[in-house]
């Protein structure tokens, strides 16, 4: 009897054991795909998505009057925060994070005058409250509205560096004209920055669509005049970025409309960049763009053709350096079919059909943001977010379909140079204390698929 017990125990146990290999399997499975939506509010509009590590993102997006930021949990596929900006018209363009801070730049309307802000506050206000450290922002002088910005750690000069584009709205009743302004922030105890507007001769008139951090520069990618895509570079460790280098505009000019919409960009490791956007060619064919440049030379690099049967503009850029690829986020043709939907190109192997894209059908998306380790991106559009992992071989499961884009190469363009001497002025600014509230969650989850 004892010695069948003992039999009986063991084989108990090598039958635990199995239960819980499955367990943890189950348990520490990589995610390979999710969609995750917040149910709590309607008519959601300018999201955006940033991440903060290798499980963790921050997303954005506005209702009305209200802007919220969200804290989401990628290893579980769970909203777990959510704060709203506790002031009306207090809007976000864009934001970054850097060492466990959000910086962020946008709009905010006092007194019937918008005008353009920067903020920083720590991701761990989003998850307590009261907050230990403030959110914190300023006014920037001279601007209406701050739209794309780069972050980083200046360390010549030993603080956070914030470097931002936008405008400032002058109204001519019945008119109004937007001119651009270029900001340089440095986030000290008290806030200095300097504001530069943008070059125009009478005939040649600048405008700023995006800003590009890469492993030396800080590049601001534009427009002077019709036709043109235009440049400007200046060292990202430096005392001042707002002269030197940054006064040579590079411009590149086509027979054809081109940049027909706002220009998206992105670093493409060291100090190449890729810009996208939609084009009208010399044959009244819609196109889109998509050119990399080297901001060391300021050399075009090459370039790639997407034909499109409808008017289609890009959406943002992204690069992932474990792939080493852009993401190209654009509402795109499903290879040869006439059905359009929101796509993910990258320039990973799509086989003799061309270019891969991946997407989740019938689904919208507006921001998309690379993983700075893992070959994975994540989208959002209004309150659904969308994770995925870049497999060399399709999965069988995943939240995500694929298909091909056909591509053609696009030859390049040699730049001419504008000489802009336009000063900086100089100011320094106390910060200012924003107040991030807690908001109520209803999060429900579309899919989930595991590797």
């Amino acid at each position: 009897m004892k010695k069948y017990n003992l039999l009986k125990a063991k084989r108990l146990a090598v039958l635990f054991l199995f239960i819980s290999s499955i367990f943890c399997n189950t348990a520490n499975a990589q995610m390979e795909s999710f969609v995750i939506k917040d149910t709590s509010l309607n008519l959601i509009t300018n999201s955006k998505i940033r991440y903060v590590n290798d499980t963790v993102a921050v997303g954005y997006y506005q209702v009305s009057k209200r802007g919220y930021f969200t804290l989401i949990d990628l290893k579980n596929a769970e909203i777990t925060h959510k704060v709203v900006i506790d002031t009306d018209y207090f809007l976000v363009n864009d934001f970054r994070v850097q060492d466990d801070t959000v910086y962020a730049c946008g709009t905010r309307l006092l007194e019937s005058t918008w005008r353009g802000t920067i903020m920083k506050f720590p991701v761990e206000n989003l998850t307590t409250a009261p907050n230990k450290t403030p959110n914190q922002y300023i006014e920037v002088d001279n601007t209406t509205s701050l739209t794309r910005m780069v972050e980083y750690k200046n360390d010549l000069e030993g603080c956070f560096e914030i470097v931002a584009i936008g405008y400032k709205e002058v109204v001519a009743t019945p008119y109004s004209f937007k001119y651009g302004r270029m900001v340089d922030c440095k986030s000290l105890d008290s806030a200095k920055y300097q504001v530069r507007v943008r070059y125009d001769n009478g005939t040649q008139t600048e405008w700023y669509d995006d800003i590009v951090l890469t492993n030396n520069y800080v590049g601001i990618i534009g427009s002077v005049g019709n036709y043109t895509i235009s440049l400007r570079r200046t060292p990202r460790f430096s005392s001042n970025i707002m002269t030197g280098m940054i006064d040579t505009i590079y411009y590149y000019s086509f027979n054809h409309i081109e940049p027909g919409s706002p220009q998206h960009a992105t670093e493409m490791g060291t100090d190449s960049i890729a810009t996208a956007c939609y084009v009208v060619n010399a044959s009244g064919k819609f196109r889109t763009h998509l050119r990399q440049f080297n901001l060391q030379t300021m050399s075009m690099l090459n370039g790639h053709i997407i034909a499109t049967n409808t008017k289609s503009e890009p959406l943002e850029l992204a690069y992932n350096r474990t792939r080493r690829t852009y993401l190209l986020l654009e509402q795109l043709p499903l290879g040869s079919s006439s059905q359009y939907e929101y796509q993910i190109l990258t320039q990973l192997p799509g086989g003799i059909f061309g270019t891969k894209t991946f997407y989740v059908p019938s689904q919208g998306f507006e921001s998309i943001a690379s993983s700075r380790n893992n070959a994975e991106f994540i989208l959002v559009g209004g309150s659904v977010f969308a994770q995925k992992t870049m497999p060399i071989i399709d999965p069988q499961n995943s939240c995500f379909n694929t298909s091909s884009l056909l591509i053609k190469n696009l030859a390049p363009t040699i730049y001419s140079t504008i000489y802009d001497y336009t000063t900086s002025s100089t100011h320094v600014e106390g910060w200012h204390q924003l107040p991030l509230n807690p908001q109520p969650m209803q999060v429900y989850k579309k899919c989930l698929a595991t590797e």
